[in-house]
């Protein structure tokens, strides 16, 4: 046991079934206050629904933590689709419209496979908004605290070091989002 503890659900059913987008945490260091997914699709609420032109439904599965003495933070964990950037975008678009209801006032920490480069149209719209991308916020830092800066993240199963030399930053999918805090230290 190395004390972890995880929150989520199956995208197929909301329990068990299909591809999941869990979160895990440290109940030692993170109490995980609240929790939940929804699908991104028209009927957020509904498991196994999606957008139209998406084959496989989507979701995004969030947790409330709190550290001892400090404000909450809300962390998000998402999968978008892979084949339309039409849908990407209207995911993009659910999502700005839920964090906010979530997360209140509070901090937010948005991460996942986006399916989608920089400067597509779904990420323009995440890194347009109240958020901001951790690569954009890490550009300034020492190479030391931007651990390989140009590096991309789809590897096509490579392993992570070879990815990393072969793999432009063009060639990104997965992303992080903050809104509220301030990026410190970015690695690939």
């Amino acid at each position: 046991d190395l004390g972890y503890a995880w929150a989520g659900v199956g995208r197929d059913d909301g329990r068990e079934g299909g591809e999941h987008n869990p979160i895990f945490y440290r109940p030692s260091v993170l109490a995980c206050q609240q929790s939940g997914t929804f699908w991104l699709s028209p009927t957020p609420e509904q498991p196994g629904s999606r957008f139209e032109g998406s084959p496989l439904p989507r979701i995004c599965t969030w947790c409330r933590f709190q550290r001892v003495g400090e404000k909450p933070f809300l962390f998000f964990n998402t999968h978008f689709d892979y084949l339309s950037s039409t849908v990407q975008e209207k995911s993009a678009a659910l999502l700005l419209a839920r964090v906010p209801v979530l997360a209140g006032l509070y901090p937010a920490v948005l991460v996942g496979d986006f399916n989608c480069a920089p400067r597509s149209p779904a990420h323009r719209l995440l890194a347009t908004s109240f958020f901001k991308d951790a690569r954009d916020a890490a550009a300034g830092l020492p190479p030391e605290r931007n651990v390989n800066a140009r590096a991309g993240t789809f590897t096509d199963f490579r392993s992570p070091y070879e990815a990393a030399i072969v793999l432009s930053g063009e060639e990104t999918v997965d992303h992080v989002f903050t809104s509220g805090f301030r990026v410190e230290r970015r690695e690939v």
